[in-house]
């Protein structure tokens, strides 16, 4: 009966740390950042930037922003513009792959913006690991990122 009992204390403490693990936010907490990337002071509209935690930033997760026609853009981890993990982050920046659905939550690709071409962005920044962009990143204080 006294091993019935401590099982049946093991099995309801185990429930109750699943069901605490299993409610609220969907991984760690987020903050909203915005930003503005340019290219020799002149805006780059239509481009990805992608962020890769760097190697201390152990909650950090993987997030981007797409630039608008102004280069401004709000980082996405999850949900559109929800923002990113404070820590430190390396980031790349890329054309958005032709195939590739708008971000969910906006009203498509901006195509009458003055686009860039893939070639326009030097390669060295096409690649997290040569690109020497590296930002510790914290809510409330915008990004801006100039490319030489």
């Amino acid at each position: 009966m006294r091993e019935f009992r401590t099982l049946s204390l093991l099995l309801a403490a185990a429930g109750c740390l699943l069901a605490a693990g299993c409610g609220g936010q969907d991984g760690p907490a987020v903050v909203p950042v915005s930003g503005r990337l340019t290219m020799n002071g002149e805006p780059l509209a239509g481009v990805r930037i992608r962020f890769f935690p760097g190697e201390s930033h152990t909650q950090g997760v993987t997030a981007f922003a797409d630039t608008n026609e102004e280069g401004g853009f709000d980082i996405t981890t999850q949900k559109p513009a929800d923002g990113i993990v404070p820590g430190q982050y390396l980031i790349d920046v890329n054309m958005p792959s032709p195939v590739a659905e708008p971000p969910p939550g906006t009203k498509g690709w901006d195509l009458s913006a003055k686009q860039v071409e893939s070639s326009d962005i030097p390669e060295k920044y096409r690649d997290a690991k040569t690109s020497e962009l590296s930002f510790n990143i914290e809510g409330g204080k915008p990004l801006e990122i100039d490319l030489k």
